[in-house]
């Protein structure tokens, strides 16, 4: 199975996308401030047009416009090699977006019966040699 999982560590949340096959594994850490615009941007219904937001540490969203359900979410190389991206469809989208505003509130201290990791199934994963995911819109990923 192909999975993210995210988990509270410390004030972080560390990000894993990794392949059944073990082809692509990739941990990062966010902060909370950026897990919580991950998580709001997967929560809300699709957009009418492609949104593309950019967080700290190397890590970029693309949610396909309405009536598509799917959403990549990027992880860049740290050492220049390809990028980790992770392909997501359906509802898990919204399941994963709110983990990662639970995982906000716990961070800011709201208490939480939420465990401190979750992993959620995904379609499929990928190394992307260049920078899939453009800051000015344009959709590569297609």
């Amino acid at each position: 199975m192909e999975r993210i999982e995210l988990e509270l560590v410390g004030d972080e949340i560390a990000v894993t996308v990794e392949a059944e096959d073990g082809s692509v594994s990739t941990l990062r850490r966010i902060s909370a401030r950026d897990a919580q615009m991950l998580g709001v941007s997967l929560m809300s219904d699709a957009p009418l047009e492609t949104l593309n937001l950019t967080v700290g540490n190397g890590v970029s969203l693309q949610i396909d416009p309405w009536p598509h359900e799917a959403a990549f979410l990027e992880i860049d190389s740290l050492e220049g090699g390809p990028s980790t991206v992770a392909f997501m469809e359906g509802r898990v989208i919204r399941e994963i977006g709110h983990c990662l505003h639970g995982l906000y509130h716990t961070v800011g201290g709201s208490s939480s019966t939420r465990p401190p990791a979750q992993t959620f199934p995904i379609t499929f994963c990928y190394l992307e040699p260049l920078r899939a995911i453009d800051p000015h819109g344009s959709d590569h990923h297609r």
